[in-house]
């Protein structure tokens, strides 16, 4: 996790799973706290070589994921 200004950086070694856990605990804190996460703005860089998990990533998270180019 690394703090700037007001992004954050999230690093994450179990993609699959991994995020689904996040974006739940985004969502509680957020119920909690009153901020709110712009989904549309985040994005997210995917270092996976297997394009199978890379796409079903893709299909389930509602953050923007980069291109690796």
């Amino acid at each position: 996790l690394s703090l700037f200004a007001d992004d954050m950086i999230l690093y994450l070694e179990d993609q699959k799973n991994s995020t689904k856990n996040l974006l739940e605990l985004i969502n509680e804190f957020s119920k909690v706290a009153g901020y709110k996460i712009n989904t549309h703005n985040s994005n997210a860089f995917l270092y996976i070589s297997n394009e199978s998990t890379e796409r079903k990533i893709k299909n389930s998270t509602p953050v923007t994921i980069s291109s690796k180019k």
